[in-house]
């Protein structure tokens, strides 16, 4: 197993020490992402009170959106005072906020216990896409999301979020090519794994919402089929 760069989920410096982590381990470190926002969680666990605005919150920014939805009405809909939302948390910006890390990061612990559980570097990127697409879809269904409310409300309000996920994600997939090559699967080199990497994240999250949101005549295991086929066919070494 290759190993994992110590920074993975703590910091985001170019690879330099290396040293060998389980996913255990890995899987350990991705609770980093969902505790970032400083002043909205102290790091213990969430009370029920918490749980319930987050939950509540959630369904109404997917039925409202951000801008429409008022601390009155989440508070009404958790079953709170509305001071106690201010007890938890600053505004319903920093709310949103919140539900976007803790999101993120679930989705960062399926993709990289998806990803130890397979040995070849093909198991390996559609378990990896399987996870990241899987998970975005129970969403869409939970919250009855659309398209228009992901690119005009989701996506410009968790622009910070997405930042740093795609550093983590990049990371991951930075050790599933380093798999493959050192296995003698793909033929990349030193300087070309980066812009791999880079290539299939930016493809997966250009994807990401119209395959899942939209294009839902083609189960999601043969989208993640399909985009492995892509990429590994001009990546194996002949």
């Amino acid at each position: 197993m290759t190993p994992i760069h110590s920074g993975f989920f703590e910091d985001f410096s170019p690879p330099g020490a290396w040293i060998p982590l389980t996913f255990q381990d890995l899987r350990g470190q991705c609770d980093h992402l969902t505790a970032t926002v400083t002043d909205i969680h102290d790091g213990s666990a969430m009370s029920n009170k918490e749980e319930r605005i987050l939950e509540a919150a959630g369904r109404l920014f997917s039925r409202y959106g951000l801008k429409k939805t008022t601390v009155d009405e989440i508070a009404q809909e958790a079953g709170v005072g509305k001071g106690t939302i201010y007890l938890y948390f600053e505004s319903k910006e920093k709310i949103f906020t919140k539900l976007a890390y803790q999101n993120a990061g679930r989705v960062l612990h399926k993709m990289a216990d998806a990803v130890g559980g397979a040995t070849s570097v093909v198991d390996q990127l559609y378990n990896l896409i399987l996870a990241r697409f899987r998970y975005v879809d129970e969403l869409v269904k939970y919250h009855d999301v659309n398209l228009e409310y992901v690119t005009k409300e989701l996506k410009p309000s968790t622009a910070e979020v997405t930042a740093e996920f795609r550093k983590h994600e990049l990371d991951l997939l930075e050790r599933v090519i380093r798999d493959g090559v050192r296995g003698g699967e793909l033929e990349v080199s030193e300087r070309e794994i980066p812009v791999v990497c880079l290539a299939l994240s930016a493809s997966l999250e250009a994807l990401e919402m119209p395959w899942v949101v939209e294009g839902r005549e083609l189960p999601i295991e043969r989208k993640a089929e399909v985009l492995v086929r892509l990429f590994i066919k001009g990546l194996q070494r002949t």
